[in-house]
């Protein structure tokens, strides 16, 4: 399980690093977050944007969000998608969505530590 104490936020401004979720190829290896900035995170809603939600999961090898959404000028984003994307503008590399959380203790607080707001979805 990951713990809160899994994700430091750097004094920088970068998001920090997260443990990979349990049952991954490489259960120990670290996903760091130091490298993803703000700007790969617009860059990746941009993309998403442009691409519209499903070339842009198909692009980027994400899924539709269920439980939060990332709220970015009166519009709503699957934020695991946004974030896994922000992180191979970064680094060039591509996660799967196994390969990192996207609750609380995961993709919601990386972003958060990035100034973003993310919430859970609204049922209606």
């Amino acid at each position: 399980h990951i713990r809160s104490d899994d994700v430091r936020a750097g004094r920088d401004g970068h998001a920090g690093r997260l443990v990979l979720a349990e049952g991954t190829a490489e259960r120990n290896r670290m996903v760091t977050w130091d490298l993803v900035t703000r700007a790969e995170v617009l860059r990746a809603i941009q993309e998403y944007d442009r691409l519209g939600p499903e070339a842009f999961f198909a692009e980027h090898g994400f899924a539709r969000t269920t439980t939060y959404e990332l709220l970015w000028e009166e519009r709503r984003y699957p934020p695991k998608a946004i974030l896994g994307t922000a992180y191979e503008f970064a680094t060039g590399q591509r996660l799967a969505s196994g390969d990192f959380e996207g609750g609380k203790s995961g993709a919601v607080k990386v972003l958060g530590n990035l100034g973003f707001t993310v919430r859970e979805i609204q049922r209606r």
